[in-house]
């Protein structure tokens, strides 16, 4: 059971670490700290043991991450492969309404107390062609003396207006 935990919660920061913005700008490392802390902020605040919101309230604050800060279009085509360029636009807009609706019901399972500690740590900033991106080590405590480590790595582009 915590093993299914686990690897739900690891599959939960992964979907909200994918994150991604418009067009490719890179953004300054300092913003990409910011921004990276600011929402990791809120996500640890709502999956703390110790927050006292209401699971209606917690499922509020998750789906505006997901919906302002997923990019489900990129991770669809990623999923779909190359079988992407097959598909017709009402097949591709058909298949992502499906998953971004999988996607929010998968965390929306997910038990947002989930009795045990979750912090993290911005560990550096690096830019490649197209991206900002921020790496990160989450630091799950599941049993007393035992810390698990996700490593993870988001990539941010600034949206070009």
């Amino acid at each position: 059971m915590k093993c299914n935990l686990f690897l739900r919660v690891i599959i939960f920061y992964s979907f909200f670490f994918c994150s991604s913005f418009a067009n490719a700008k890179t953004i300054p490392e300092q913003k990409a700290i910011s921004w990276a802390t600011d929402k990791a902020d809120i996500l640890v605040s709502v999956l703390s043991s110790n927050n006292p919101k209401t699971k209606e309230e917690k499922t509020k604050v998750l789906d505006d991450l997901f919906l302002n800060y997923v990019d489900y279009d990129y991770i669809s085509k990623f999923l779909v492969g190359r079988y992407w360029r097959e598909m017709n636009k009402e097949q591709k807009l058909r298949y992502n309404n499906i998953f971004k609706e999988y996607s929010m019901n998968f965390y929306r399972n997910i038990p947002l107390d989930m009795g045990f500690d979750v912090d993290y740590k911005i560990m550096n900033v690096i830019y490649d062609k197209n991206y900002t991106i921020v790496r990160a080590l989450i630091n799950v405590q599941l049993q007393k003396g035992t810390p698990n480590s996700i490593a993870l790595e988001f990539r941010l582009k600034k949206m070009l207006v």
